[in-house]
């Protein structure tokens, strides 16, 4: 992609300095009265595709200034490295080398020297953060590349890495933790030169986290009222999941993509959306079969959520309707429109307001004024919302972090992660919090300080999480084929 823009760029250029030899008027004529031809700047130096114009000045025998500036024309030497046009706009076509671009008027000429030096960036192509187990290693891929996104030859890279007493590095760019039980955060910085680049590194303890595959592409997961833990997938996969042994029971039921999942009315039963197709509907916990359905939506089901007191089930769609659905006769009983796609809803404790985390903000519904009654717009795009106790709501925003907001003030306060969040689960207890990044990543974190404490590196696209009944682990389903378990440090 980097390519691709730069030779966009490139052409740009050419376009706008087209290669020009002759300017406009009559200036090769001789007797016009030009004894010398001044420029200005001269010698010239430009950058890789740079432009800069040329100042002209055209004097007589006696040194005064001749007014015939139309009579001037401009020609490239080399037109492969620079070109210029009639008004003397000198461009830079890419090549690094130098050529001359000859001035004239009449009989006088000036061939003025421009130089194109090299534009140099540097990259660290890992991706980011980078995350290592303990016991592992990784290459650092970093570059330094010229104008055009292509690797410089010959360039010398150095590497380092801080606190030493968490991580080492080889003079050759491999990273490794620095002790067998090593585990926090740090920063790895490649220097060429002047050229510079750090990103964030974290050390996690090995076996820390654990994969289990499974059957399908696991999307939601969820806790039922009683600890047991659930989830569904893409293409209609049920999977009860057993933590103390973490194993994975699948069963597969009429269901297209099964996005979102949500406790049911009692312990035996839970709540999925996309099974079937367009519809929600109550499950039994230990087998998936479905139990009962509902469909009649405007646009696709998206999010689901139950009240406090599991009378009343919610659900979004894609389109922006949010509905309210009878737990007990599992009928649609009001319906309201948001206007944008809802990915996440969270009702309050005393069941009068619900949040709903949309792609430009989260609303606040007022469910007895059967109205959006304030917005929070933390920036990027709001992916999950949770709500901590009934005086803060937490937003996950894909760009941006995870942003603290102020049931009384309605103010917010941003904590940048290092990396897209698409999904959070608070523990029992509300004192940790789990995040799925969009780049591969689980990170748990303490509550309220956000402190990152571990950040896992887990492949594939995490989604959904949940914690278990005591709060010590947490599983992520992840679509790619498994569920990923973690200890909480």
């Amino acid at each position: 992609m980097r390519v691709a823009f730069l030779r966009a760029a490139r052409s740009r250029i050419l376009l706008a300095i087209p290669a020009v030899v002759m300017g406009c008027g009559g200036g090769t004529e001789p007797g016009n009265g030009v004894a010398a031809i001044l420029a200005s700047p001269n010698p010239l130096s430009l950058p890789q595709l740079g432009i800069a114009t040329l100042e002209v000045s055209l004097r007589d025998a006696d040194g005064g200034v001749v007014d015939d500036a139309a009579h001037v024309t401009f020609q490239s030497l080399d037109p492969s490295i620079v070109t210029v046009n009639s008004a003397g706009a000198v461009g830079s076509v890419g090549p690094v080398g130098t050529t001359h671009i000859r001035v004239s008027s009449g009989t006088a000429r000036l061939d003025v020297l421009v130089t194109v030096t090299l534009v140099q960036s540097m990259i660290i192509g890992n991706a980011k953060p980078i995350a290592i187990e303990s016991d592992s290693s990784v290459a650092i891929d970093a570059l330094v590349l010229d104008v055009f996104g292509y690797p410089v030859p010959g360039a010398q890279i150095e590497f380092s890495v801080e606190p030493a007493s968490l991580f080492a590095m080889s003079p050759t760019g491999v990273l490794s933790a620095a002790a067998p039980d090593a585990t926090g955060f740090g920063t790895v910085t490649a220097r060429s030169g002047t050229l510079a680049v750090s990103v964030p590194v974290a050390v996690t303890s090995t076996g820390a986290h654990r994969r289990v595959m499974t059957e399908g592409s696991p999307g939601a997961v969820g806790r039922g009222i009683d600890g047991i833990l659930f989830a569904t997938g893409l293409g209609g996969p049920y999977f009860r999941i057993d933590p103390s042994d973490e194993s994975v029971g699948t069963f597969f039921i009429a269901g297209g993509d099964m996005v979102d999942a949500a406790p049911g009315t009692t312990a035996a039963t839970a709540w999925v959306v996309g099974a079937p197709n367009g519809s929600v509907s109550e499950v039994a916990t230990a087998t998936g079969e479905i139990l009962a359905s509902v469909g009649g939506f405007t646009g696709n089901p998206r999010s689901i959520a139950l009240s406090d007191d599991r009378t009343r089930v919610y659900v979004g769609t894609d389109l922006g309707f949010l509905y309210l659905i009878d737990a007990a006769s599992r009928t649609v009983t009001a319906t309201y429109q948001l206007n944008e796609a809802i990915w996440s809803l969270a009702p309050d404790a005393a069941g009068d307001k619900l949040y709903a985390a949309q792609p430009t903000r989260v609303s606040e519904f007022d469910l007895s004024e059967e109205r959006v009654t304030r917005l929070f717009r933390p920036g990027g795009s709001a992916r999950d919302v949770a709500l901590h106790g009934t005086a803060t709501l937490l937003i996950a925003s894909e760009g941006i972090g995870v942003s603290v907001a102020s049931l009384a003030s309605g103010e917010h306060v941003d904590h940048l992660l290092p990396c897209h969040p698409q999904a959070m689960a608070l523990s029992p207890d509300g004192t940790r919090l789990a995040i799925s990044c969009a780049t591969w990543y689980v990170a748990l974190v303490d509550y309220p300080s956000l402190a990152l404490r571990a950040l896992h590196p887990v492949g594939g696209t995490p989604r959904q999480l949940a914690f278990t009944s005591d709060g010590a682990r947490v599983i992520a389903a992840n679509a790619n084929g498994w569920f990923d378990f973690f200890d909480f440090p």
